[in-house]
């Protein structure tokens, strides 16, 4: 939670958020409602800072309760709570419905994810997504040959729940099982997926 609260304060990351929407094309502007599902959103600043370009743009925040009130003070502060529904859930066991959203926001927790729990978020993402919807990834991807930093990213990743520094093709192959049309690298740690 703390680190959600740090986050939340962190002015940079505005810019640094509306970059990675473009990257991967998300582009709502006015032609209707145009729902987000931010998933581990810890402040969501990066799902506010799309709202705030559009009155349009509807934010569902899944996290635990105690994170969630750090997003729903900065969604205050941001002028975006109009916008914004928040759901404390677990993120493994929580509905997501059925084509209710037209972007899934995965920040900062596949990699705290096993290889199966990975694959069973990814199928559920897609059923939650509308026609032509897209899910962005946004955490720490391992190169294809692993360095120092890799190997120790991933070692304790998985001596804290069994979770890994995952390589782009993994979340490729996991992905396209998933579904997903089509699976883009936009940076060293977002990708976008096209159901």
């Amino acid at each position: 939670m703390q680190d959600a609260w740090l986050e939340s304060y962190s002015i940079t990351r505005i810019p640094k958020s509306l970059e990675m929407w473009r990257a991967a094309d998300i582009q709502p502007g006015n032609q209707g409602i145009f729902h987000i599902l931010d998933i581990a959103c810890g402040c969501a600043i990066k799902s506010f800072a799309l709202a705030q370009t559009s009155p349009n743009v509807y934010v569902t925040c899944l996290d635990s309760a105690d994170v969630l009130a750090v997003a729903r003070d900065l969604a205050e502060r941001l002028a975006v709570s109009t916008q914004v529904a928040f759901l404390p859930a677990d993120l493994l066991t929580a509905d997501f419905g059925i084509t209710q959203f037209e972007a899934v926001l995965v920040g900062q927790i596949t990699h705290y994810l096993t290889v199966v729990q990975n694959q069973t978020l990814f199928r559920r993402i897609h059923t939650a997504l509308t026609d032509d919807g897209t899910l962005i990834i946004d955490c720490p991807m391992t190169g294809d040959a692993p360095g120092e930093s890799t190997a120790f990213l991933t070692l304790f990743l998985w001596a804290n729940g069994g979770g890994a520094a995952y390589p782009f093709a993994a979340y490729q192959e996991w992905l396209a099982a998933a579904g997903f049309s089509s699976v883009r690298q936009l940076s060293e740690r977002w990708l976008a997926a096209k159901k």
